[in-house]
């Protein structure tokens, strides 16, 4: 075990984080590993052991140095700790272990280190059969460096992230932010939202408003920040000036805040639009709930409101202040828009909505990069629904927009 000494630790004025060093057992790692594990934080997100010939020899390699001494580079975690946490009282390593075995599970994730903690089970595995003596030894004795950097929000936690060592721009930006979008999955759960949020694992499909995949709340989250509705999502952001945009946007305080905020428009939307359910229509469109099983329009939304509140990208930056002038206005109009869509029958809201128009609309477009169009389509439909503050007889002429 490590003697108690003052912490290493350097604050980050920027984004209001600590960086945080200290060394580790490797049994006592391993556990903090695992706990994390169990719970579905940190590593379900991070990128799973690679299995590529070159990458089973590194590996390898990383095993055998492990055995012989080596020591990796630091593990890198990341916790957001409760905002009435006070960081520099904690100035001696086993008062700051102790507080970190408080934390739940899922308020631990890590951001760098995987393969290299994949390297250690293994060891752990091979050692625990081959030789009990060498085992223990490896498990008390050899050390691992552990750097965490503390936020007290996950905002700033994003932020350090994608600029996390080096400062240049990630390439996989959309697998980072996998990692610490659990926290704020969480925070969602938690919240008074009417919402079932499916696990990562389940095939489950929407059979109601208010159910939807971490995928598509991560899908959101991004186009949000991207304030664009087509981007690549499978592999990476877009491009380099969309990777800048997102990280310039995430450096704002209230971006989390704000996303949530408009997420739970979101929600209060589909929950409001699911009250028409007809039977016996006809189209793709046949109930209210269907705009928002559409993944098109659930980005265009996002991306809608997200423009209104920061501009386009790549124009002048706004402050915090017209920011939040432009958020509380749309807020306004949501909120109205939100009391004239409960004070409707179903039959009238069936008027309102005009369903037949939408399928009309998209019915007479060639198959070829329809997503694209339908992405394009439902982004104008809600931006005239914006710039008409919400005051519509209908929505047909958000529709008809494009």
């Amino acid at each position: 075990m490590i003697p108690d000494k003052q912490l290493d630790i350097i604050k980050d004025n920027r984004t209001d984080c600590y960086s945080v060093m200290l060394s580790y057992s490797i049994k006592e790692y391993l556990e903090l590993v695992e706990s994390a594990y169990e719970n579905k934080g940190g590593l379900k997100k991070q990128r799973t052991a690679l299995k590529t010939s070159t990458a089973r020899r590194i590996r390898d390699r990383m095993v055998s140095d492990l055995q012989s001494g080596a020591i990796f580079p630091p593990v890198v975690l990341g916790i957001v700790f409760p905002k009435d946490e006070d960081m520099e009282k904690i100035g001696e390593i086993s008062k700051f272990k102790t507080r970190i075995s408080e934390l739940r599970a899922s308020s631990i994730t890590i951001i760098d280190g995987m393969q290299r903690t994949t390297a250690m089970l293994e060891v752990d595995r091979v050692l625990s059969i081959r030789n009990r003596e060498q085992h223990e030894n490896y498990l008390n004795h050899t050390q691992v460096r552990v750097e965490y950097w503390i936020a007290k929000s996950i905002n700033s936690l994003i932020y350090r992230m994608l600029v996390l060592n080096t400062g240049q721009v990630p390439w996989n930006l959309r697998r980072q932010i996998e990692v610490v979008f659990n926290s704020i999955i969480e925070e969602i759960k938690t919240s008074n939202l009417p919402l079932e949020i499916f696990e990562i694992d389940d095939s489950n499909t929407r059979t109601k408003s208010g159910q939807y995949s971490p995928d598509k709340l991560i899908e959101l989250f991004i186009a949000f920040g991207l304030r664009k509705e087509k981007f690549n999502l499978k592999e990476q952001l877009a491009d380099w000036f969309s990777r800048l945009d997102f990280i310039a946007e995430t450096s704002h305080a209230q971006f989390t805040e704000n996303f949530k905020t408009i997420f739970a428009y979101f929600v209060k939307l589909d929950i409001a639009f699911d009250k028409y359910c007809p039977e016996n229509t006809e189209g793709r469109f046949k109930i209210g709930r269907n705009i928002f099983d559409s993944k098109p329009a659930s980005i265009g939304f996002i991306v809608a409101c997200a423009k209104n509140i920061m501009g386009r990208p790549g124009s002048i930056e706004r402050s915090s202040a017209e920011k939040d002038k432009c958020f509380a206005n749309l807020s306004k109009g949501i909120n109205s828009f939100l009391e004239k869509l409960a004070n409707l029958t179903e039959e009238s809201l069936g008027e309102f909505l005009d369903l037949a128009t939408l399928n009309e609309a998209l019915s007479r477009k060639e198959a070829k990069r329809f997503g694209d169009y339908e992405r394009a389509f439902f982004l104008k439909a809600f931006e005239t629904l914006i710039e008409e503050n919400f005051d519509l007889p209908s929505m047909t002429v958000c529709w008809r927009a494009y």
